[in-house]
Order: C-alpha cells, then structure tokens, then sequence
C-alpha cells in the first residue's frame, strides 16, 4: 500500500476545520504535478477514511478517479456512496487488507485521512510514502500523523525540490 499526500512545513495535512485550501496558496505558474500522474498510473485502487471521500465530493468536480476502484473506510454504514465502483467497508484489519490486495492489480493508494494511515502503520502495511512538503505552515489542523502511532523505520528513496517551494519526499518502509 502507498501514502501519496502533501502536507505543511508543521505536518499537518488540513486545516482543524478540514479545509485544504493551502494547497492553492503555493503559486505553481509551471504546473508541477509533483509526480502525481506518474503515481496515478500504478494505482488502481483506492483506500481512504470517510472525511476524506466527503471533502473530495464536496469539490463539485466530476469524479477524479473513474479508473480506480474506491473503498471508503466508515463506521457509518448508512453512507451515500456517491462516486463509481465504490463500495463501503467498516472495520481495517488484517483479513480487509489481505482482500484488498487481491482485488488491485496494480496498486493500493492510501488516500487518507490520518486515522486510516494511523491503522495501516500499526499494521504494517503501508510500505511507501510519497510526501509532498508545501512551504507554509498552519499551526495547527489535522496531522498527518495522529497521536499514538506505532514507532517504524522508513528509507529514503527520492527527493525532489521544485521552484515553487515544494519538496517531494519519497520513502519505503524499512524492513
């Protein structure tokens, strides 16, 4: 499983509001991807926490991952799945995951938020991270790491400056 997610100088990866409007705030006149589409193509489906799939909705955008099947990880089984080839599960164990795996083909994109990162940790599963650190700080929001995670060990394999601030940090679960 693979963590693809950009984050502030201080950690966090929203505003305590949920907003992550401060990913605009970095001008890009070059129109950097950052790696993004390159990522994309090894993906070919998508894990992430209930929040995360109701920000993206609230984007008013056409679905950006038709390709991608999407589970959405929610106590709430009541939830409105709006999006296609998507389907709900509640509980990230070990028998979820293995599942998971036999269903992609390609990859697994650990979307977020930081309660889904937070299990996958402790269960070893995430086995990369690709960091995109923004130049701002916020002081406070939501960390991309929350309080309580597992201790690991992570080996550099790429980094990347780009003119617009951006570094892009990319990194495998040492073993």
């Amino acid at each position: 499983m693979k963590l693809y997610i950009a984050q502030s100088l201080d950690g966090f990866i929203a505003a305590e509001d949920g907003s992550i409007d401060f990913l605009d705030a970095v001008p890009n006149p070059d129109q950097h991807d950052y790696g993004y589409h390159q990522f994309l193509e090894g993906i070919d489906l998508i894990l992430m926490g209930r929040k995360s799939y109701e920000k993206i909705l609230s984007f008013y955008i056409e679905w950006p991952y038709p390709n991608c099947q999407m589970v959405i990880l929610s106590s709430q089984q009541n939830l409105e799945l709006k999006s296609p080839n998507t389907r709900l599960i509640s509980n990230l164990d070990f028998n979820a995951l293995e599942e998971l795996r036999e269903a992609s083909q390609k990859g697994i994109w650990l979307l977020g938020g930081g309660e889904a990162i937070k299990s996958c940790l402790a269960m070893k599963s995430l086995e990369e991270m690709h960091l995109a650190i923004m130049p701002i700080t916020l002081g406070r929001g939501i960390p991309l790491f929350p309080k309580g995670r597992v201790s690991s060990q992570w080996q550099l394999k790429s980094s990347q400056a780009y003119d617009t601030g951006v570094v892009m940090l990319s990194y495998e679960l040492h073993q």
